[in-house]
């Protein structure tokens, strides 16, 4: 609603309406404000919603009370969290598109000095409560509470936050591609061009220079509460495409597409299943879109080769059923004989295998995994590896996650197949290792075959 009154100033209405549309379909911004509202980035574009329409009514008609809203905002912002501190900039930027308009900027700061050092001193009140807290709490009137979090003011990782395939924002929010396009075309003939401009390279730098740049999930959340911003270079993009009937058409093929995802994106972000962080490249192309999965998809979150086809002349050319295992590894309870990893016992001797003569294309490792309490930290979780080495260099490294797998006390065989390298290769090594977790996996009969598709 504040967005519409906002952009109903510089864009007609069908425009209008499309933006709200796009933001509210076919964007992140439906999961932080609808399902994952208690997070900070829906109430921060209300903010912004706010602070642009009391700037531009300050500029109409520059009251004290308007400045102190002004400030009010800003310092709320700020409060909330602390980078939103440059939403400062907008009333300050505001009204500048070209060298003229900077003069006459820079006139009217001077004739309006004292409301802006009223809003300046009104936001300072509002921080001012987040100062208190830490005085009380630390004895000390500014503290860092992120500890050993902080930026990478030198190495922003723009391609990761942007493209990664597990978190990346664009990959898992395209619709945000047309706003960016959009710019294009706004550094010509946008109107607030300075104030956004400014803001959105400023904004962009500091959600990617954080060192956690993935934020701890999908999507890109960081960027939602600059949604407002963007909307002034989409409106300029969707106003110029819907001039023309292909380009109309186009755009309408592409807002359609971006919801579809976007919906689909929602749904999978809260329901067990599709959706996974952290996922990889080949994971997200054989999901993207789907309502159905299975078993063999998860493998492709940690293996680049999936077989899925059945496997023929298949030649067994490993067994091992541990029972003259002498590794610390090795336990026997009557007359069962598997080996384990632990915590205490992180990985199992590495099994070699030599190359045999008659070379398949596909290689297939399986054995039987149990575990009595299931991993859930991914990071933990013990990995099944086989490695392909000429002499003492590794060639290739294939592995799955076997706790992706397993239920617990359950017993049961898991495989992972490996597409045979085109280099040199004279021998496979196969181990099982733990990463830190104190949960058991016990693993008996490993075989490793050859086959063909």
């Amino acid at each position: 609603f504040l967005l519409r009154l906002l952009l109903l100033r510089y864009f007609s209405d069908r425009v209008v309406a499309l933006i709200l549309l796009a933001y509210v379909a076919g964007t992140n911004y439906l999961n932080y404000a609808a399902v994952d509202q208690a997070m900070t980035h829906s109430v921060l574009f209300t903010i912004y919603c706010l602070l642009m329409l009391l700037t531009e009514k300050f500029h109409q008609s520059p009251k004290p009370s308007l400045a102190a809203g002004l400030g009010l905002l800003v310092g709320l912002a700020t409060l909330i969290r602390p980078t939103e501190i440059i939403s400062a900039l907008i009333p300050v930027l505001w009204n500048i598109n070209s060298l003229a308009d900077a003069k006459a900027k820079w006139k009217f700061l001077l004739a309006h000095f004292s409301k802006y050092l009223l809003a300046a001193l009104m936001a300072f009140a509002v921080f001012s409560v987040q100062m208190m807290y830490w005085k009380y709490v630390t004895h000390k009137w500014l503290y860092y509470s992120y500890q050993d979090q902080g930026f990478d003011w030198f190495r922003p990782k723009v391609w990761e936050f942007t493209f990664n395939y597990g978190t990346g924002w664009l990959r898992h929010t395209p619709m945000m591609l047309l706003p960016l396009l959009g710019l294009l075309l706004f550094l010509f003939k946008g109107q607030q061009r300075t104030a956004v401009l400014v803001f959105l390279l400023l904004f962009f730098y500091l959600a990617t220079a954080w060192q956690q740049w993935h934020y701890g999930g999908l999507s890109g959340r960081a960027m939602v509460q600059s949604y407002p911003l963007w909307a002034f270079p989409f409106g300029v993009l969707l106003e110029t495409m819907m001039r023309r009937k292909w380009s109309a058409w186009l755009l309408a093929l592409l807002l359609l597409l971006f919801i579809y995802q976007n919906l689909w994106w929602t749904y999978f972000a809260h329901r067990p299943g599709i959706l996974v962080s952290g996922a990889s490249k080949a994971y997200y192309w054989k999901t993207l879109g789907r309502w159905h999965t299975d078993e063999e998809d998860l493998k492709w979150l940690d293996n680049k080769h999936v077989f899925r086809g059945t496997p023929s002349d298949s030649v067994l050319i490993y067994h091992n059923d541990f029972s003259n295992d002498t590794s610390k590894n090795c336990l026997r309870v009557g007359d069962q004989v598997f080996i384990r990893v632990n915590r205490q016992m992180p990985k199992t001797a590495a099994y070699a295998v030599p190359r045999p003569q008659a070379v398949h294309e596909w290689i297939r490792a399986r054995a039987d995994f149990s575990a009595a309490s299931k991993e859930w930290d991914v990071w933990k979780q013990t990995r099944f590896n086989v490695l392909f080495l000429n002499d003492n260099d590794t060639v290739q490294t294939n592995f799955i996650r076997v706790d992706r797998f397993l239920q617990e006390g359950q017993r049961r065989t898991l495989h992972m197949d490996a597409r045979v390298p085109d280099q040199p290769w004279n021998r496979l090594l196969v181990l099982i290792r733990n990463f830190g977790s104190d949960k058991e996996v016990q693993i008996d009969n490993l075989e490793v075959i050859m086959f063909s598709p």
